[in-house]
């Protein structure tokens, strides 16, 4: 158990997951989306994940987003400040799926 979350990563945890949801709602047209929390020894992930249209991640530029869409740019400088990574994988017609990982001792 990682204990009582700060306020603050509760917060931006909380925001992130929010719109990786709202991502799927807007650019998947999913039927389902699986949201998952998953406590390891050292780290809490989350993952979204939708099976529709995913996209070719080849088509991003130098900042990993894609031109004119900032909401994964947002959400991987929310989860770098609390000294975690945000992946995103994508395949088109496979479904995109987003990882947050965030090291535990920073959710104090």
């Amino acid at each position: 158990d990682p204990g009582p979350l700060s306020r603050e990563a509760e917060s931006t945890l909380y925001r992130v997951a929010v719109e990786a949801l709202n991502n799927v709602k807007k650019h998947a047209a999913a039927h389902e989306v699986r949201l998952a929390l998953l406590k390891t020894e050292d780290t809490l992930e989350i993952d979204v994940a939708d099976e529709r249209h995913g996209f070719a991640t080849e088509q991003w530029g130098e900042a990993g987003v894609r031109p004119g869409h900032f909401g994964l740019l947002g959400m991987r400088e929310r989860v770098a400040f609390l000294g975690g990574l945000c992946k995103v994988q994508s395949k088109p017609g496979e479904g995109t799926t987003i990882r947050i990982v965030v090291p535990r001792d920073r959710l104090r």
